[in-house]
C-alpha cells in the first residue's frame, strides 16, 4: 500500500529560504532518489510556481563570468527557476558556487557526481523534518489518514533514523501498510525497518553485503579485510558500489553506514533482515551471508535484542517487582512422565548438573522415541535452571515433536522461558514465546495457560510502554483466571498486580494501590505470608506511597519486601536489588543520602554480577546513583553516572522511551549547578518530546519537562518564556492532581513569584 505520494501531500510547503545553502545531492544517494527529490521540491515549491531546468556544468559553464545571467542556452531563467546542475570535480563545484550570485533563480540544486567532491546534507535533513511537519498535517488537520495507523513513537524513529524525505516517506508507506493489519506499532517499526533494510541488500553481489556489514562494527579498510578475508580491491569495489546506492556514506574519506542502517547493531533485527532474505538470494549466495552473519554476532556481542521497558516517575528511575519465577510446576510436570530414569531424576530433581548427566547418559544409549522424549525434556528443566535458554527450548521442542506427553508440558516451558526473557529485558523473546503458549494454549483450550499467556504477554507491553494494548490483554487474562475459581486466584493476583503497575506507569499512584491491596490479600492466602509473591506485591505497595510523596510509608512496605527476599533467595539475588534500590530511593527522597548511597551501590553490586554491565537494572540503579550525588552538590560525578545510565538505556529501551526520558531530564537538572542552563534546556526538550509522544500532552511528567524548561529561562533572565512554560505545566498538575497537590502548589508559587 502507498499512501503518500507526493501529490497527496497537499500541505508540503517549502520555503527556500529555510533551507541551508548549499543545496547538493550527494555522490553517494541513488540516481532514482534524486529524480524523486526534486520531484519533491517542485511540488513543495508549487506556491512559487516553479520552472524546471536541469543542466550539467558546461552548460552553466557558458554564461560563467557574465555579472547578469537571464537565459542560459536560449532559456530564459529568473526568481522562479529551480536549477539543478550537476558537477563532477570540486573545482566545477566552486565555479558553480561563483556562479550562483550572478544567476537568477528560486533555487539551485548541485547534483554531485564524483564520490571525491564532499556535498553538505543539512539541507535534507531541513527538508525531512518539512515532509514529516506535512505528513503530520495530513493525518492530523487532513484526516485523510486514520491517525492510529501512525501512532506511537513512528514520527520520532523516522526523524531520528533517517537522513533525507524519501526515506520517510518509503518507511512510513510501509508502517500503514503493515499498522493496518493490526499489528501493534513497536512490532510495526521493527518489521517495516526489516522490509526496507532487506529489500536493499537483497540485489547486492556476497562481498557487498560482506563488506556493508563489516561496518557496523569497524570503520576501516584494513579492518573490513581482517574481518572478511576480501582483498583490498574487492572492499575498494564493494564500497564503490554500496556508494552508488546510497548505502555508504563518505565520511572525510573513511566509509560509514547512514544512520538507518546503524540500526543493524541489535542483533535481533539483523537476524531478522537476513531471515527476510532466505529464499530471496541465491541459495549459495545466501548461505555465505548467512555464514558471515554469525562472525558479525559475535564481533557485535551485545547482551540481546532489546525494546523498551517503562520502570519511571518524575526524576528518579524506581523498579517495579515482578513475581521471580518459580519451577516447582515444572518439576511436578516433568516427574509425572513415566520412564525408568526418572527415579534417579526424582532424586536429583535440584541439582541441575546431575539430570544433565542422566539425560546425556539415556540419550546416547536409548533410540527408543518415547523415552528419548522425556529425556530431551528432562534437561530441558535442567538447562533452564542454569538460564540456558536456547538450549532448552531446542530440547523441549525437539522432544515435543517424538513423544506426544512432552507437547502437552510445553506451554509451560513457554511461559517460563518469556519469563525469563522478560528478566534479562530481551521483550523479543519473551513475546515469540508467550505468542508460542498462547496458541498451543488455545488450541488445547487449557483457560489456566490461556490466562497465563495473555498476562505474560501484557507484561511485555507493558515494558514497551503500550498501556492501552497491555491493560486490554491483562483485563482478558484476569476474566479467563476468575472464571477459574480457586484453582486461577495467583493468576488473578498477578493480574490485578499488573494492572496496578500500569496505573502507576500512568501516574496514577492511588489507583495503582487499590489493585496492589486486591492482589496482596488473595496471595497471602495462596501461598502464605513469606512467598516471593507476597514480597512483589509489598514493594509495588511502597513504591505507590513513595510517588504519592510518602517516603517513610514506602520504606515500611519495602523492608517487609526485603526480609522475604533474603529469607527465600540469599542476598545476591535481582529481587533484593529491586528492595534495597527502592529503599536507597526512599532515604534520599528523606535527605538521608549518604544512606541512600549506601543501598543503592550494593544493589548496583548485585545486579552487575547478576546481569553484567548493559542491564535495564544496572542502569536503573546508575540512575539513582547520579541523582544522590546530585543531591550532595557533586554535579559532575551526577553527570558521570547519569550518562552511563542514559547509554544503556537508550541500548536497551530505543530512543523514544519514558525511562530514556527521565535519564535526559535527570542530566538537563545537573547542568545548571555548572552554570550551563542551555544546555540543560536540551536536555529537557529532549525528554518533553519522549513524553509528549508517549503520554498525550496531559501527563505530569510532561509538565515536569515543562516546568524545568521554565526554570532554565528564568535562570537565563527570560522570565516572559518562563511564564509560558510554568503556565503550561501548572494547567496540567491542576487538570491531573486538583489544586492541593504538592507538585501543584510548587508551580502555582513559581508563577506567583516570576509575576512579583
Amino acid at each position: 500500500m502507498k499512501v503518500f505520494q507526493i501529490p497527496v501531500l497537499r500541505n508540503l510547503q517549502i520555503n527556500p529560504a529555510y533551507l541551508e545553502k548549499p543545496q547538493t545531492l550527494p555522490f553517494d544517494m541513488p540516481a532514482d532518489k534524486k529524480e524523486k527529490i526534486l520531484s519533491l521540491l517542485l511540488w513543495g515549491l508549487n506556491a512559487h510556481h516553479p520552472d524546471f531546468l536541469a543542466l550539467n556544468y558546461e552548460e552553466i559553464g557558458s554564461v560563467s563570468g557574465k555579472r547578469h545571467v537571464d537565459r542560459i542556452k536560449g532559456i530564459k531563467v529568473d526568481k522562479k527557476t529551480l536549477l539543478s546542475v550537476s558537477v563532477r570535480s570540486e573545482r566545477e563545484l566552486r565555479e558553480v558556487l561563483e556562479s550562483v550570485r550572478h544567476i537568477p533563480s528560486l533555487m539551485m540544486v548541485i547534483d554531485i557526481r564524483d564520490p571525491e567532491v564532499p556535498a553538505s546534507r543539512r539541507w535534507l535533513f531541513q527538508l525531512k523534518n518539512v515532509v514529516a511537519d506535512a505528513i503530520r498535517k495530513t493525518i492530523y488537520e487532513d484526516k485523510r489518514i486514520d491517525e492510529k495507523l501512525l501512532d506511537g513513537p513512528t514520527f520520532d524513529f523516522c526523524l531520528k533514523n533517517f537522513e533525507d524525505p524519501i526515506d520517510v516517506i518509503d518507511f512510513l508507506n510501509l508502517v500503514i501498510s503493515i499498522r493496518s493489519e493490526n499489528k501493534e506499532t513497536g512490532e510495526t517499526i521493527d518489521e517495516a525497518f526489516i522490509v526496507m533494510v532487506s529489500d536493499r541488500i537483497l540485489p547486492l553481489k556476497p562481498n557487498w553485503v560482506k563488506t556493508l556489514l563489516s561496518l557496523i562494527i569497524v570503520d576501516s579498510i584494513p579492518a573490513i579485510q581482517k574481518l572478511t578475508d576480501l582483498s583490498e580491491e574487492e572492499i575498494d569495489e564493494a564500497i564503490d558500489e554500496l556508494q552508488i546506492r546510497g548505502l555508504v556514506h563518505n565520511r572525510s574519506g573513511t566509509p560509514a553506514l547512514p544512520l538507518y542502517l546503524k540500526n543493524l547493531k541489535k542483533p535481533g533485527l539483523l537476524i531478522s533482515v537476513i531471515d527476510r532474505m532466505k529464499g530471496k538470494m541465491e541459495g549459495e549466495g545466501f548461505s555465505e551471508i548467512k555464514e558471515f552473519y554469525f562472525r558479525i554476532v559475535k564481533k557485535i556481542n551485545p547482551k540481546e535484542a532489546m525494546v523498551e521497558q517503562p520502570i519511571t516517575r518524575a526524576e528518579t528511575v524506581r523498579l517495579i517487582s515482578y513475581p521471580v519465577l518459580e519451577t516447582a510446576d515444572l518439576d511436578k510436570s516433568i516427574l509425572s512422565l513415566e520412564a525408568p530414569f526418572m527415579v534417579r531424576v526424582s532424586k536429583e530433581i535440584e541439582n541441575p548438573d546431575r539430570i544433565i548427566t542422566i539425560s546425556n547418559e539415556v540419550l546416547f544409549k536409548t533410540i527408543e522415541e518415547r523415552i528419548r522424549g522425556i529425556a530431551l525434556s528432562v534437561r530441558a528443566l535442567a538447562y533452564m535452571k542454569k538460564g540456558y535458554l536456547e538450549e532448552s527450548r531446542r530440547d523441549i521442542d525437539e522432544g515435543s515433536k517424538i513423544n506426544p506427553d512432552i507437547l502437552k508440558i510445553s506451554v509451560p516451558f513457554y511461559l517460563s522461558y518469556g519469563d525469563l526473557y522478560r528478566e534479562r529485558a530481551n521483550y523479543t523473546e519473551a513475546m515469540e514465546c508467550y505468542n508460542h503458549a498462547l496458541k498451543s494454549a488455545e488450541e488445547s483450550m487449557d483457560k489456566m495457560w490461556i490466562s497465563q499467556a495473555s498476562v505474560g504477554i501484557a507484561e511485555v507491553h507493558l515494558k514497551q510502554a503500550n498501556h492501552e494494548g497491555a491493560e486490554k490483554l491483562v483485563r482478558e487474562g484476569l476474566k479467563v483466571a476468575e472464571e477459574l475459581g480457586e484453582a486461577g486466584k495467583g493468576v488473578a493476583a498477578q493480574a490485578l498486580d499488573l494492572l496496578g503497575n500500569i496505573q502507576y506507569d500512568l501516574g496514577n499512584a492511588r489507583s495503582a494501590i487499590e489493585y496492589y491491596e486486591q492482589a496482596l490479600p488473595i496471595v497471602r492466602a495462596v501461598y502464605g505470608e513469606r512467598h516471593p509473591d507476597v514480597a512483589t506485591m509489598l514493594n509495588n505497595v511502597g513504591s505507590a506511597w513513595y510517588a504519592l510523596g510518602e517516603p517513610e510509608k514506602a520504606i515500611g512496605y519495602y523492608e517487609q519486601a526485603l526480609s522475604i527476599g533474603r529469607e527465600v533467595y540469599g542476598e545476591r539475588h535481582p529481587a533484593v536489588a529491586t528492595r534495597l534500590n527502592n529503599i536507597g530511593l526512599a532515604w534520599d527522597a528523606l535527605g538521608k543520602h549518604k544512606k541512600a548511597m549506601e543501598y543503592l551501590e550494593r544493589a548496583l553490586s548485585i545486579v552487575r554480577a547478576v546481569y553484567g554491565e548493559r542491564h535495564p537494572d544496572v542502569a536503573t540503579t546508575l540512575n539513582n546513583i547520579g541523582m544522590v550525588w546530585h543531591a550532595l552538590g557533586e554535579p559532575e560525578k551526577a553527570i558521570g553516572y547519569y550518562e552511563q545510565a542514559l547509554s544503556i538505556g537508550r541500548e536497551v529501551y530505543g530512543g523514544g522511551h519514558p525511562v530514556v526520558a527521565t535519564m535526559l531530564n535527570n542530566i538537563g537538572m545537573a547542568w545548571p549547578a555548572l552554570g550551563e542552563h542551555k544546555k540543560a534546556i536540551e536536555y529537557y526538550e529532549q525528554a518533553l518530546s519522549i513524553d509528549r509522544e508517549v503520554y498525550g500532552e496531559g501527563h505530569p511528567d510532561v509538565a515536569t519537562r515543562l516546568n524545568n524548561i521554565g526554570a532554565a529561562w528564568h535562570a537565563l533572565g527570560d522570565l516572559q518564556r518562563a511564564e509560558t512554560f510554568f503556565q503550561q505545566a501548572y494547567r496540567i498538575l491542576r487538570e491531573f492532581y486538583g489544586d492541593e497537590h504538592p507538585r501543584t502548589r510548587n508551580v502555582k508559587r513559581s508563577l506567583e513569584m516570576l509575576r512579583g
